[in-house]
């Protein structure tokens, strides 16, 4: 490697004489082997850009050398980013004319690309390069032009991309080759021989041991780089060194050297210190807002490189104690044992002043000696006033919320540095916050006129949560605007005052945030200007709007037959979408997503109607509208303060739940009662909404039915549900449908009435001769056969009579009405059946006592009398009757 680096010991003399030698030798290619001491520690060369307050164009290496034409070559850099442009141009080449012979660049973090660009536009290739700002890289690239392969080597992790090649007209048949003779630049993008450089694409970052090999380096000689152990045995053709042999310095770049062993040491982390004093239980608090945790050694080389860095604060950090900043570990008591304060483990490493810690076995924490105790850890109460000094697993990012769209301020912000001996924003692009000694104060490297100030009146607060800036310079149209400075991630909420929760714990009911800023503006909608809650939602497309009904029937209060009615308790449901709305916070349960005010909204009115169109009693027992999350949210916005995730009223439903009492009329046909069917209508519409703008449909099932279905007299079978159109408006009918429960009329009409009309047909079977009254000692229990025939016809009158006064009266004859009457008509026959038979007895009575025979007892059925002849007729007409009418009446009623 040709470093450059300056030979002061005897050491370093032969190192740099002995690499002289091999840079002569490596002319022919000729490998060589390394030796160096364990002990040595190299320096290699080092660039910085931009290194003026502001950034500018003049900022770059220009090439001194003769550049060869190339058909291979591998390029390697250290490189540190410190700030991103739109481009980040690490090398920029321009030959015979032609733009973009050699470039390559990265573009945004977010992007993860590196584009390298060859060969007149001939070459162009995306490969996957995810930037760390403030560490350091190490970067390989071997291309082989001929082969059509590039090797990208970054950190150790190999990546193979096969060339991708443009055609380009005329061109076709020629080799691929970058052409010499040309310029080459590093930082700045060559758009022609003369420059033609841009602000935008600018490269602020540090680099060191940058060097391009016109041959492709072995994957040994790679990762000798990556470890910082360049012993690569080539010549380069373009190197970085202080003599600027190949590279010269240009504006505002600076050329040193760097020790190796700073670029490759490993980190341990990314430790800051926060220059107020609080106890230990506020500095965990302070570090675990920011995604860190306070430190803890591991070891001794560790516990010094934080004591050094922190020192210089060591005046303002001091407790009584004469410690100045906490450790990440706490004492059991009990066991007189140090554990790691986030999860009990005990320590690995630990440098406590023995004999102190042992005096002081009842404090619980530690903290650091100052200047008169270096490195040395003592044990004191949590309790104690220090700083904060935490650890991270790189820079903190945090991202500022509420900047307007074309805002040229940066949205994210690293804690990388100190400046005033407070921790300095330092924005991603070109905005730094920095504490002025009074306030906190916004600039930019690249807009001389863009500042903003912080209002505050406690110097102790920091630039983070909600606060109000005044700005000037940006092309935001508001000069005073509050702005969400936060360190949370995507799935956190960030409270006023900076720390962080969860996002499920936004507007749970429950305070998670400090300042109770996670249950305040909670409603699930967000109602935006200009909106009308007296206009309906527009069409989306040409389609109507479609208005989901659904209605859920509690119980149904009331069936009365006497009046015609109906009462029931339901909960009827419209959904519809409202594409001028967006949401927030929505759950899955839809019930959670209420609004809050829905008088803000626009919702629909809709009218209710019975089976004849006569409007029905509604009486609303409570009204709600709710939201029911249907879509993912929509990419996080983050020109608006608030991290609610966001949903749009155009993939995401609106209900309206009204439970209600209604009360309508139901035309009951009782021609078959009690064995009858009924049924009865809701119509539910929306007026003044024709069909070409909203029509109303069926929303799953349309009706669903939760009540007791068993009601005292009848039984609800069947909802319908369907949609029909009326002229140009479309209306939802329900059918409910009814049997009734005609049990109670069996055992107690139908069954008992039978029985009385067989026991008038029973006295048929009665002796012909008892018809008068007789004495009751000498027919003990035998009936009169009238008497028991009138007594059942009066018995079924009054049940006729009582049975009609409890159901519902009619201008026609229901089913029982024709029972009753049937059986009276029956009965009836039979009186006037036995009348007739006991006249005809008379009759034969008279003739008996001239003709008959003294002594004749028995006669055949030919020579009976007349009226045994008629009794024994009518024991056969009327069951045959009895039974003809019972089928009938049986055969309809199960054909109901």
């Amino acid at each position: 490697m040709f470093a450059g680096s300056p030979c002061v010991f005897g050491v370093l003399l032969l190192a740099c004489v002995f690499q002289s030698t091999v840079a002569q030798e490596s002319s022919a290619a000729k490998p060589m082997v390394w030796k160096w001491s364990k002990a040595t520690k190299i320096e290699v060369s080092h660039v910085k850009f931009q290194t003026g307050d502001f950034d500018t164009i003049d900022s770059y290496l220009d090439n001194e050398a003769e550049f060869p034409d190339l058909t291979q070559f591998t390029l390697c850099v250290h490189i540190k980013y410190l700030h991103v442009a739109e481009n980040n141009t690490l090398l920029s080449y321009y030959a015979d004319g032609r733009d973009n012979e050699l470039t390559i660049f990265t573009n945004s973090l977010d992007a993860e690309t590196l584009q390298l660009f060859c060969c007149g536009n001939r070459v162009r290739n995306y490969m996957h390069y995810p930037i760390r700002l403030y560490t350091w890289e190490h970067l390989c690239i071997s291309v082989n032009l001929r082969k059509k392969l590039i090797t990208l080597v970054l950190n150790n992790d190999v990546k193979e991309y096969e060339v991708h090649e443009i055609e380009v007209q005329g061109q076709e048949t020629e080799p691929l080759i970058v052409r010499g003779g040309g310029r080459l630049v590093l930082g700045q993008d060559l758009d022609s021989e003369d420059g033609g450089f841009s602000i935008e694409q600018v490269l602020s970052c540090e680099i060191a041991d940058f060097a391009i090999y016109n041959t492709i380096l072995t994957m040994d000689e790679i990762r000798s780089f990556m470890a910082c152990r360049n012993r690569i045995p080539y010549e380069p053709i373009i190197y970085v060194d202080q003599a600027m042999t190949t590279l010269r310095a240009v504006g505002e770049t600076e050329i040193t050297t760097i020790l190796e062993e700073k670029i490759c040491a490993k980190s341990s982390g990314y430790n800051l210190l926060f220059p107020e004093r609080v106890g230990f239980t506020e500095s965990v608090s302070w570090c675990e807002m920011l995604k860190g945790t306070l430190v803890l050694p591991a070891n001794k080389k560790e516990n010094e490189e934080i004591y050094d860095k922190f020192f210089p604060f060591r005046d303002v950090c001091t407790d009584s104690w004469r410690t100045f900043y906490y450790f990440g570990t706490t004492r059991n008591v009990t066991t007189d044992k140090w554990f790691n304060y986030r999860d009990g483990s005990p320590i690995l490493w630990e440098n406590f002043d023995v004999q102190w810690n042992m005096m002081s076995s009842d404090y619980e924490c530690a903290g650091v000696g100052n200047h008169l105790f270096m490195y040395t850890w003592f044990a004191i109460p949590c309790a104690s006033s220090m700083c904060s000094a935490c650890n991270f697993t790189a820079a903190p990012k945090l991202r500022i919320r509420g900047l307007c769209e074309t805002s040229i301020l940066d949205r994210s912000y690293y804690l990388n540095d100190y400046y005033n001996r407070r921790p300095l924003f330092d924005g991603e692009t070109h905005s730094r916050i920095q504490w002025s000694n009074r306030s906190w104060e916004l600039t930019s490297r690249r807009h001389r006129d863009l500042s903003a100030q912080m209002i505050t009146k406690n110097p102790k607060l920091y630039p983070l949560g909600l606060q109000t800036w005044i700005i000037s310079g940006d092309k935001c149209t508001q000069d005073t605007i509050e702005l969400l400075m936060t360190p949370c991630g995507s799935d956190e909420y960030t409270c006023s005052t900076g720390s962080c929760i969860r996002k499920t714990s936004r507007c749970d009911l429950a305070i998670d945030c400090p300042d109770q800023s996670d249950e305040l503006n909670c409603d699930v909608v967000n109602v935006p200007s200009g909106y009308s809650s007296a206009l309906p939602p527009p069409k989306i497309t040409e389609d109507p709007l479609d208005f989901r009904f659904s209605l859920r029937i509690i119980t149904i209060r009331e069936f009365n037959l006497v009046s015609f009615t109906l009462v029931v308790d339901a909960v009827i449901s419209i959904k519809w979408r409202d594409s001028r709305l967006t949401f927030r916070n929505l759950r899955g349960n839809y019930q959670v997503n209420k609004v809050r005010d829905m008088n803000q909204l626009w919702t629909p009115k809709f009218l209710v109607r019975d089976g004849s169109r006569s409007a029905a009693d509604l009486q609303v027992r409570s009204e709600a509208v709710y939201v029911v999350k249907e879509d993912a949210p929509v990419p996080d916005d983050i020109t608006i303060i608030s991290e609610d995730d966001r949903y749009s009223g155009t993939n995401n439903t609106l209900v309206l739940e009204t439970e209600s009492t209604m009360e309508f009329t139901c035309q009951f046909q009782l021609q078959m009662y009690p064995v009858d069917r009924q049924r009865c209508y809701l119509l539910f519409t929306i007026p003044g909404f024709s069909k070409d703008f909203g029509v109303l449909v069926k929303d799953g099932e349309g009706v669903i039915f939760e009540g007791t279905r068993r009601l005292l007299e009848y039984e609800m079978v069947k909802e319908v549900v369907a949609v029909e159109e009326e002229g140009k408006n479309t209306y939802v009918k329900i059918r409910l449908d009814f049997k009734n429960l005609y049990g109670y009329y069996i055992g107690n009409t139908f069954v008992p009435s039978l029985f009385l009309v067989v026991i008038v047909y029973l006295t048929f079977y009665f002796d012909t001769d008892d018809f008068e009254v007789r004495s009751l000692t000498r027919f003990y229990g035998q009936q009169n056969r009238i008497m028991v025939s009138l007594m059942s016809l009066l018995v079924l009158a009054t049940f006729f009579t009582e049975t009609s006064a409890s159901i519902p009266r009619t201008s026609y004859l229901k089913l029982i009405d024709a029972w009753y009457v049937a059986l009276i008509c029956q009965n009836f026959m039979v009186i006037v059946s036995l009348v007739v038979v006991e006249n005809l007895r008379l009759r034969d009575k008279a003739f008996a006592t001239k003709v008959t025979p003294v002594g004749v007892k028995n006669l055949g059925i030919g020579k009976q009398p007349l009226h045994l002849k008629a009794n024994f007729l009518l024991k056969f007409v009327f069951p045959t009757i009895l039974i003809v009418n019972l089928v009938a009446f049986f055969s309809f009623w199960t054909n109901i």
